[in-house]
């Protein structure tokens, strides 16, 4: 009864530790209040920072010989984020709210972001384009894939991940995307494997395994 008793503790353990071996887990950091925002710059007088609006606009339009033009960002904090050697993949998700009839921009994401403070008031403009928004698609949650930026950034130490949202310069081209402010702030989510086994689960099965051999040998 007692070498049951045994056996059945190694098994219990043995699928304690190995019970996180290769299962694949997620991990979200969403938009904060000030990480997200849009400015408005109006060919004259109108040039304004909205940091608190339920959405995040990029637009163009043109009229009267004047022009008015809305950039949107967002920051995420990476302090948080999984090992880069643990990820295999990151996206950004956003909700797309609003688009006008003739709709057409773009994601970029700025990598290296050095001086970035969480702040989406700092207005960095990205340089890698990620993602495109058009009038063909939905209304809703749209996923782009950033994992390379992402991972590399992670690896050279940066605590921040600026993004921008861009309209074509054509009359009433642009779209919404929903903030934090909202409900629906956009999120990076990342897809990653936890280490299989720690090195003091090893040492812990090998010393249990050690004790049975032992009573094995006595018991013979």
């Amino acid at each position: 009864m007692q070498r049951l008793g045994i056996h059945f503790l190694v098994i219990l353990l043995c699928g304690l530790v190995f019970s996180g071996a290769g299962r694949a887990d997620t991990y979200r950091i969403e938009a904060e209040y000030i990480g997200d925002g849009y400015y408005l710059y109006v060919n004259g007088p109108g040039k304004q920072w909205y940091g608190s609006a339920n959405f995040i606009r990029a637009s163009y339009s043109s009229y009267g010989g004047s022009s008015s033009e809305e950039t949107g960002y967002t920051q995420y904090a990476l302090s948080g984020a999984p090992d880069p050697s643990l990820i295999d993949s990151v996206t950004l998700n956003v909700y797309l709210d609003r688009k006008d009839n003739y709709c057409y921009g773009w994601i970029k994401y700025l990598p290296n972001a050095t001086t970035a403070n969480g702040n989406a008031a700092q207005r960095l403009n990205g340089t890698q384009t990620v993602g495109t928004i058009s009038t063909s698609m939905s209304l809703g949650w749209h996923s782009f894939d950033v994992t390379d930026l992402i991972k590399t950034d992670l690896g050279n130490g940066i605590s921040w991940a600026p993004f921008s949202f861009h309209s074509l310069h054509s009359n009433y081209a642009g779209f919404d995307i929903r903030s934090a402010e909202s409900g629906y702030a956009s999120y990076l989510e990342f897809n990653y494997t936890p280490v299989p086994l720690p090195g003091s689960s090893i040492l812990l099965l090998g010393g249990i395994m050690g004790l049975v051999g032992l009573r094995r040998k006595r018991d013979s």
